[in-house]
Parts: C-alpha cells; structure tokens; sequence
C-alpha cells in the first residue's frame, strides 16, 4: 500500500471511495445522456427532413392570395414573393400611393394594389367587390392576415384611445376582413392564415395593448379552424418571434407614431402617476423597444418561407411558432414554449429579467 495512504483513517478512506463510485457513476450516466441527447437530435433531423421531403404543394398557377398590411414588413415581402410567380396576388396597403405600394406596382400584372384600412368596413367592401370581380366564380384560395400595429406603455398610462386603437387593428380589423372574404374562400375551399406574435402567446410588462390583442387573435383564429374545418377550409395561425427590426413595426415612420403616442399619453397623465413614473418614463421605454430591434433576425425570410408553407402547402401545421433574433437562441420563442411549463413566479422573473421595464424614480417619503 502506498505509504500516504497508510496515514489516512478507515472513515476517510470509506469517504475517499465514495466520492469515487458517485464519481464513476456520474461519469456513466454523462454518457447515457450525451447518447439520449444524440439520439433525439438525430431522430429530430431525420423527422424534419422525412416531412420535408412528403410535403405536397398544390399549383400555384390560377391561384389567388389576399394579403394585409402590405406598405412594409411581412406582407410587402409576401406579395413581393408571390407576385414573383404565377399567383394573383390582392397585396391590400393603407396607402396605394405609399413607397410600398409603388414598389409593389412594378413587381408584376399579376400584383393588383388596393387601398385598404382595415377599421373601415367601407374600405374592406371596396377590396370585396374589386376581388370578386376578378376571382368570379373560382373563388379566393387565400386570406393573409397581416395588418398590425404596436404601441407600449404601462397600463396606469396607456390611455383607453390606445388601447382601442390597438385592438381595432390587430383584432378586429383581422375579424372584419376574414368576415368579408371567407365566402370566398370557402367557395375555393382555400387557407385563412392569420399573422399574430410570439407575443400572442406570453404577455411582457409594458405592451399589455398588443399583447391582448394578439391572445384575442389566437382565441379567434381557433374559434374559426373548427367552424371552418366542415367546409374544407384550413385556418392556420402564425407567429413569429424576434422579427421587430426586420418588419415595418419598427421602421422609422412608424418609430415617430411610437414616440408621438408616448408623448400623447404622457401628456394625458395625472400629476401623480407622472410623480410615481417620472416624467420621461414613457419616452426611455419607448426607446428601449427601438433599441431592442438591433437583436432582431436579419431578414424575413424565415417568416415568408413559412407562409408560403401555410399557404400552398396541402397539410399545412396547425400553428407556426418562428424563432428568430440574431443570437443562437430565441428567448421570446423558448419563454413561449416553456410558459405552459414553468412556474409563474420563475416565468415572471426570467420575463423581468430580459423585458423589465425601466425604473421609476425613488419617490422620497
């Protein structure tokens, strides 16, 4: 026996001995789980490459495609897209003479631009009758609704007009067009497809507006697949993580809407909520949404990839949840994974910790 051995007790030796089976037995069960973890990786690979490969299209050719919110964003490079090939695309813009809109009219004849707000039923009649005189008795294989816009603030400062303003576009400018359009639809036993967030799915501090109007959206989209499913028509919801600074939420025209918004509410503010939040609150939050876009995905490609999917493909998902951002993970898409999960307070904390608000100042007593 080694010599410094000799000097160690029965007890440390027992000890000694222990640590080294624990030790062996830690080692043994690394190895099971790097395995398992392989295993699961591989079998997922496979699957996603298997499904990919049994996909089936159907022809794009005689096809149309209504789109909303087509001046920037997700819908722009959706019409882009389509209009490149052989569907007929109804790319619907606030403004038909908006930069957008422009740049949408040179894509093709077969991209037809149209005015539409989506809080006027005028308005959404006007597109109606222009579509049917075109789709006539084929009907309309497809409804993107896209239109949306963001607003934030605490819900002791976002004002009810806010509020109001949100859900009418997010919400139910989505229930007004799928309300004018799915007789069309369900004539061609087409897709809704129905553009919400990852936001629709967890709620943050501080977007309470855009947040609630996106879980109404999920709840009506659902609603709608299972009323829709006797007629043939599939209704498919989309939501798509960290794609802000990519999409037209965040442009710069609509930066100025933001702030303008923030500096209506702060005006509007009692002297004592304004004393508890201070004064430049609401612009500093603001801001740190802008500077949050620079973590955003690159590009929307991922997104339109998966529309495009929705829209044509013969079995299309049920619900997309893309993950974006242009880190190695998504945190918005995996806080939306694991929400159904985790315990609220653990939920609550990792929300804070990455989407906190700023803080108010110390009011001295």
């Amino acid at each position: 026996m080694p010599s410094f051995l000799e000097n160690l007790s029965v007890q440390t030796l027992e000890r000694i001995f222990g640590v080294v089976v624990l030790l062996s037995v830690y080692v043994i069960y690394q190895q099971y789980v790097i395995v398992t973890i392989l295993s699961v990786i591989i079998l997922y690979i496979t699957l996603y490459y298997y499904k990919k490969k049994q996909e089936k299209y159907i022809p794009l050719t005689g096809q149309s495609v209504l789109i909303t919110g087509c001046d920037t964003g997700i819908g722009h490079k959706l019409a882009v897209r389509l209009g490149k090939s052989d569907v007929t695309v109804f790319a619907c813009c606030l403004s038909s003479s908006s930069k957008g809109a422009l740049k949408l009219k040179s894509v093709g004849s077969n991209v037809h631009v149209l005015s539409m707000n989506v809080k006027s039923d005028e308005s959404i009649e006007e597109c109606l009758q222009y579509v049917k005189e075109r789709c006539q008795d084929k009907g309309l294989w497809g409804i993107v609704n896209n239109a949306g816009i963001v607003r934030c603030g605490d819900v002791e400062l976002t004002t009810m007009s806010v509020y109001k303003d949100v859900v009418d576009v997010n919400l139910f400018g989505m229930i007004r067009v799928c309300k004018a359009f799915i007789p069309l639809v369900r004539k061609a036993k087409g897709r809704v497809i129905n553009v919400t967030s990852v936001r629709g799915i967890i709620s943050y501090p501080a977007f309470s507006a855009y947040s609630m109007s996106k879980f109404a959206a999920e709840a009506f989209s659902d609603s709608l697949r299972m009323e829709m499913s006797r007629f043939g028509v599939k209704v498919v919801i989309v939501e798509p993580g960290n794609y802000g600074g990519a999409t037209g939420l965040w442009d710069e025209e609509n930066k100025e809407r933001i702030l303008n918004s923030v500096d209506e509410m702060n005006s509007e503010a009692s002297l004592e909520v304004l004393d508890t939040y201070g004064n430049g609150y609401l612009r500093k939050l603001a801001q740190n949404g802008i500077d949050g876009c620079s973590t955003t995905y690159p590009n929307l490609n991922p997104v339109t990839d998966v529309l495009y999917n929705a829209i044509f493909n013969l079995n299309p998902q049920t619900r997309y949840l893309i993950d974006g951002s242009n880190k190695i993970y998504d945190i918005d898409c995996v806080m939306g994974r694991l929400r159904s999960f985790v315990p609220t307070w653990m939920m609550d904390y990792v929300v804070m910790t990455y989407y906190g608000p700023p803080k108010p100042p110390v009011v001295e007593p």
